[in-house]
């Protein structure tokens, strides 16, 4: 639930988590420019659990993602008062790690009112959370041995930011020359001497931000708009911040070089650095299709480059090339409208090198939620990418050519990092850790990576080999008011972005309750052979980010008629209010009449919400999909 830093004594190359070794850096969010380390012959251990923990701080920074019911009660049971803290990452640079967050200050009372997350704040968080000002606060810890050098808070001077699901502060600080550059969240920009934490200058960097915290000093309410998803570049002695346009300030003095004001960056990217002839110029991508190449010293923008599918996110520059969305001319939906190729920088203009083939297991999403994911890496003459729209694909072409010499499906992919020898694949790098099951006294299993635990009842062996086997059982008691519900079943279209590999899709309407006890739709995922079933998974929206487990033995399936029973038991996580009466899970039984369809209204169900449920399965097959 802390937002800590811990410290590995081994893969010391990526910065902010291994920085131990003396003389690696990583001195922006972007690190050296290209966001890909170079190699250092270190070797890696086969598994992290192999690898010796250096030293960790525990320093309260914030809980979690934001302000979430489930993160705020795993607080209040560590006895952590919660607050949110930002989201920035850390940098490193002299042998220090720096990261900066923001604290409220409760000097300045905010009305308590319910938010789009928690419906009784008051009830999770201290009363000196609800103030409208905040502290703007950066740590140095020592890479060596992970204490605390320093500490500057610049009291009061910053906005209470509240972080939601895609509404995040992340500004994270940047180094260089013995300077270190941090972001307030009300619009001032410190700087600081890296050894000792003296301030060197502060400027109003973005008097915009000022008036933003102003209005909410005369409402006197908690300000959600932290929309800053851009970082601190430093490049040609300049300290960057961006906003869509850019503010350039000198890195000695502070005072103002110059600005663009007109939108020329995404608001999810920070601008890339390419260096050239011994010179460093800013790579910036607007997020709708132009790139621009710009002279640091005096904000001259010497292309742009137009045409471009869009770059939601940060730009990865490696040497002369750059891989961007070059746009697939046989897709004009956005959900698989993004096709990668590579282009070659160069001060007079962007040439194109290569694009992948325009088919769909090469393009990809270029929405929101998957937009702004890095999506590709460059390094010693490869380019690692994932791709697919309906299946997650990892590409390696040749940088010049474009030739591909690998490819495989690698569901869940986000993120390729290439360290060393290996290629690191992350997993859903925006919820949480992928972690699977854990043991403590009874077996608490997590559904497709997400933390909040299932609470079953497991008797289970260690075998020889290392196995544990076993059989799990899931519990839950009736509600005491047990709830009707009654409905149509319409059938509907699979959308590959989001859904599951099915081939038919339903859903019935209002057979769930969602958090706060609103009415929610059940989506059933099934998958129909040669007239048979093969498995049956579902999706209950706000009510849980995780599947909920199944229970389909009670259905049959004649002549594309689906008739019989199905039981579900559904799960709250740490986003979700507890489900009424229950807490965290909930199970329903109804009877389904439909046939199967590719869409409009196809049948009815009857049935209770509020039921008893008991489900057994072998532990290594919980959850179960439902089989037939």
């Amino acid at each position: 639930m802390r937002r800590c830093i811990t410290t590995l004594a081994v893969a010391m190359t990526i910065g902010p988590s291994c920085a131990a070794r003396a003389g690696t850096n990583w001195p922006m969010f972007i690190g050296d420019g290209d966001r890909t380390p170079e190699k250092v012959g270190r070797a890696l251990v086969e598994h992290l659990d192999d690898a010796p923990i250096a030293w960790t701080v525990d320093h309260h920074m914030g809980v979690g993602k934001g302000l979430y019911p489930g993160h705020l009660r795993l607080s209040l049971e560590h006895g952590i008062e919660p607050f949110y803290g930002g989201a920035s990452s850390p940098i490193v640079a002299e042998d220090t790690v720096f990261v900066t967050y923001f604290k409220p200050d409760g000097k300045m009372r905010a009305k308590v009112e319910a938010w789009r997350t928690v419906d009784d704040p008051a009830k999770y968080l201290p009363p000196w959370f609800f103030s409208v000002t905040a502290d703007d606060i950066l740590l140095a810890v020592d890479a060596r041995t992970g204490k605390i050098r320093w500490e500057k808070k610049e009291s009061g001077k910053g906005l209470n930011r509240l972080g939601h699901k895609r509404g995040h502060w992340c500004v994270s600080p940047a180094y260089d020359d013995g300077r270190v550059f941090s972001m307030g969240t009300a619009g001032w920009l410190y700087a600081y001497d890296a050894k000792t934490g003296k301030k060197l200058w502060e400027v109003l960097a973005e008097p915009g931000l000022q008036q933003l915290r102003e209005k909410y000093l005369q409402s006197k309410k908690l300000c959600w708009e932290a929309s800053e998803k851009s970082s601190l570049v430093v490049a040609e002695g300049v300290v960057f911040v961006p906003h869509e346009g850019l503010s350039a300030m000198d890195v000695r003095t502070g005072k103002k070089r110059w600005a663009i004001e007109d939108r020329v960056l995404s608001r999810h990217a920070t601008p890339a650095i390419w260096r050239h002839a011994g010179r460093e110029y800013l790579v910036v991508n607007d997020g709708v299709g132009s790139l621009r190449l710009i002279d640091p010293r005096d904000g001259k923008v010497l292309w742009v480059h137009e045409g471009l599918g869009e770059q939601i996110g940060t730009v990865n520059v490696t040497g002369d090339t750059v891989a961007l969305n070059a746009r697939s001319k046989a897709s004009n939906e956005k959900k698989q409208n993004g096709l990668f190729g590579a282009f070659r920088l160069s001060t007079s203009g962007l040439t194109r090198l290569w694009t992948l083939p325009d088919k769909l297991q090469y393009r990809h999403s270029w929405t929101l939620d998957r937009g702004a994911e890095r999506r590709v890496a460059i390094q010693d003459g490869r380019v690692f990418l994932i791709v697919g729209v309906e299946e997650d694909r990892l590409v390696v072409a040749e940088e010049k050519r474009g030739k591909i010499v690998f490819e495989q499906l690698v569901p869940g992919a986000k993120a390729p990092f290439p360290m060393e020898d290996r290629l690191l694949i992350f997993h859903d790098r925006a919820h949480t850790d992928p972690v699977q099951a854990r043991l403590s006294g009874s077996l608490g299993i997590g559904i497709d990576g997400y933390r909040r635990f299932d609470k079953c009842d497991v008797n289970a062996v260690l075998g020889k080999a290392g196995q544990l086997t076993g059989t799990v059982h899931s519990t839950l008691v009736a509600f005491k008011n047990p709830v009707k519900r009654s409905g149509a079943v319409t059938a509907m279209p699979r959308q590959p972005h989001w859904m599951p590999e099915c081939t038919h899709v339903l859903q019935l309407h209002d057979a769930a309750i969602q958090q706060g006890g609103r009415e929610g739709r059940l989506l059933l995922f099934l998958t129909v052979r040669a007239g048979k079933f093969e498995r049956i998974k579902g999706f209950a929206d706000h009510t849980t980010q995780a599947r909920p487990v199944i229970d389909a033995e009670g259905l049959a399936l004649e002549d594309d008629r689906l008739s019989g029973t199905i039981k579900v038991r559904f799960r709250a996580d740490q986003w979700a209010q507890p489900l009424a009466e229950s807490g965290d899970s909930a199970a329903g039984e109804y009877t389904v009449d439909a046939r199967l369809a590719e869409s409009g209204e196809v049948g009815a169900y009857q049935g209770t919400y509020g039921v008893a449920w008991r489900r057994s399965a072998p532990l290594g097959e919980w959850p179960p999909d439902a089989p037939r």
